[in-house]
C-alpha cells in the first residue's frame, strides 16, 4: 500500500485510487474560478474539548449553495488532531462537498484520509483513542440499541456512537 499522494494528487490506498481534496480543489478552481464568483465556505459548527465539526458549502456565482458536506474530528483520535481536528475537519468537509458537487474525481466520496483512517482504526481502537472505556462503551450501545455491536457498525455510525455515549457522560454529571 502507498500512502503517499503521487504528483498528480492521486493516493493509492489497497489498490484503489483516491483523489487527495487538494487536487479537486486545484481541479475545481481551474475550471470554476473564485474570481467569477464561485466560492468554497467553511463554517465551524461544533467546537469543544472534545469534538470539531465543520460544514462546508459549494456556491455559484448567484449566490446558491450546489452542494454541502460535514466533518466530524475529535480532538483525541490522533496526534495530529490533538492540535489540528479544526483543519483536517475543515479539509474533510470541503471534500465531502466537492464530492457532492460532482468533483469527487476517482468517483469516491470519502477523502483518502478518511478511508486510510477506516481501515487503520478498528472499533475498539477508535473508542479508545477517543477516552472511553471500551466495555462500558459497548454494554451502553448494546442497552441503547444504537446499531448493534461496534464491531458492526460502519466508521460512520460508530462516531456517531461515540459522540453520543460522550454527550450521554457529559449529562450524567450535571
Amino acid at each position: 500500500m502507498s500512502r503517499m499522494p503521487s504528483k498528480s494528487g492521486v493516493v493509492d490506498i489497497h489498490g484503489r485510487e483516491y483523489w487527495t481534496v487538494a487536487r479537486r480543489v486545484a481541479d475545481f478552481r481551474k475550471k470554476l474560478k473564485a474570481s467569477d464568483g464561485w466560492a468554497i465556505l467553511t463554517e465551524i459548527r461544533t467546537s469543544t474539548p472534545d469534538v470539531v465539526v465543520v460544514h462546508a458549502s459549494i456556491v455559484d456565482p448567484g449566490g446558491r449553495v450546489v452542494a454541502t458536506g460535514h466533518a466530524e474530528e475529535f480532538r483525541a483520535s490522533s496526534k495530529i488532531n490533538r492540535t489540528s481536528a479544526v483543519e483536517n475537519a475543515e479539509t474533510s468537509a470541503i471534500g465531502r462537498a466537492l464530492a457532492a458537487a460532482g468533483w469527487a474525481g476517482s468517483g469516491e466520496y470519502a477523502s483518502a484520509d478518511e478511508v486510510e483512517l477506516a481501515k487503520q482504526n478498528d472499533p475498539e481502537a477508535m473508542v479508545t483513542k477517543a477516552g472511553i472505556d471500551y466495555q462500558d462503551f459497548v454494554k451502553a450501545v448494546k442497552a441503547a440499541k444504537r446499531g448493534g455491536t461496534p464491531e458492526k457498525m460502519d466508521v460512520q455510525t460508530l462516531t456517531k456512537a461515540i459522540a453520543w455515549y460522550k454527550e450521554r457522560q457529559v449529562e450524567a454529571t450535571k
